[in-house]
């Protein structure tokens, strides 16, 4: 689980990986993600007047190569993960308040948070490019628009908050992307340990070095197929563009940074988390 552009796609492929393909021999990993570790917050997008429907189809492509059999209006990623047998591996930039009751009773959940500025900067390029959102406008309006709730997914602190309050959870792992960026092996072993896979030193290593930034974005963006990848977005890439720790200050201005600051502020004051900015 993760609140969008904070590193959902990164943990998606290790998490997968490290259960299903420790040793790199499943050919289901030249598979796309989304049909390997569904995304089921996807859903509800294709419902809302905001998505043009002549898009969805690029996911639906996906959907009928699985679960040909299945409305793809009854929820295409949660049909695909109802239809997966064995240990199952999904995502949700759902907030918990929004999953079935009792999920960290019933399912091992790795949140990964990052902190709000570069979310924001990561964010405003996704909604640029990808095709299924139509944006148009400054970051400055964007960021505005987020820090009024006025942008898909948001809010984003009650979102961030309900993960934090149940990070001593025993069925919760909570990772900061920032951590993930600076040690990613002490990261991987704290994921090893949490969902019991007992991966050796060396697997670990090699998975660290396959779903590195520079490798996984040399296999091309997640989302591009042979049947959406016109469809969907420009020529940039929508799920990895980057992935540095403090790009945000190649963008905000002193008196965008003093509105963020103060948003983070206001938001912040009724909790000890705390976030790594690259400063």
């Amino acid at each position: 689980m993760a609140f969008p552009k904070c590193g959902s796609t990164w943990m998606q492929e290790i998490l997968w990986n490290m259960i299903h393909n420790p040793n790199f021999d499943n050919p289901q990993a030249k598979t796309p993600i989304l049909l390997r570790a569904p995304d089921i917050s996807q859903d509800m997008l294709h419902d809302g007047e905001e998505i043009d429907n002549m898009e969805v189809s690029a996911f639906e492509a996906l959907f009928r190569k699985v679960v040909p059999e299945k409305d793809p209006k009854d929820g295409m990623f949660l049909e695909i993960l109802n239809k997966m047998e064995g240990r199952r591996v999904f995502k949700s930039h759902l907030p918990l308040c929004l999953m079935t009751p009792g999920l960290l009773d019933k399912a091992k959940v790795v949140y990964v948070a990052r902190n709000p500025k570069d979310v924001l900067v990561s964010f405003y390029h996704y909604g640029r490019v990808l095709k299924l959102y139509k944006f148009s406008g400054t970051l400055d309006e964007y960021i505005n628009d987020c820090m009024k709730d006025d942008v898909v997914y948001m809010p984003f602190w009650p979102y961030v908050k309900q993960a934090w309050q149940q990070r001593h959870h025993p069925n919760m792992l909570f990772v900061f992307y920032e951590d993930m960026k600076a040690d990613i092996m002490k990261e991987l072993r704290r994921v090893n340990t949490f969902i019991g896979t007992n991966l050796t030193k060396q697997q670990l290593e090699n998975i660290a070095k396959y779903t590195s930034f520079s490798a996984m974005k040399s296999r091309g963006d997640p989302l591009d197929t042979p049947e959406n990848k016109t469809e969907l977005h420009q020529d940039e890439p929508v799920l990895i563009r980057k992935g540095q720790v403090g790009d945000w200050k190649n963008f905000f201005s002193p008196e965008l940074d003093a509105k963020v600051n103060k948003w983070i502020e206001e938001n912040t004051k009724d909790t000890d988390i705390t976030f790594n900015y690259g400063n």
